[in-house]
């Protein structure tokens, strides 16, 4: 292992640690996810699988009308990208992939946001 990967990691977990202290700054840490307690290097890869989940099972229950399918579809894509960009930062193989596999996931959820 290349001593850059080693400081690499670091600052992803350094920037995961950011991410935790803002959700539970916001009120919304969970340590125990269905009765599980979850190790914080995992945290948002549980909750951005839970978070797809919730879309598709959102995107499930719209009406079957014309536009609500086509919202529904733009929602389920831009919903259940979010965990899958988040874990290919986890992948990165540079501090500048990192980041912008990251920068990735928070666009898409930008997106889901709006098409809430």
């Amino acid at each position: 292992m290349r001593a850059g990967r080693t400081r690499g990691n670091d600052e992803r977990g350094a920037l995961n640690a950011e991410c935790l202290k803002t959700n539970a700054e916001c009120g919304t840490m969970n340590a125990e996810q269905d009765g599980k307690s979850v190790k914080d290097g995992q945290y948002l890869k549980v909750r951005t699988k839970q978070f797809a989940l919730e879309i598709i099972r959102l995107y499930a229950s719209l009406p079957k009308r014309t536009e609500a399918l086509v919202l529904g579809k733009q929602l389920l894509r831009s919903g259940t990208s979010v965990g899958a960009h988040y874990r290919e930062s986890q992948r990165a193989r540079s501090n500048a992939e990192f980041v912008s596999k990251f920068e990735g996931g928070m666009q898409e959820l930008e997106e889901t946001l709006y098409w809430l």
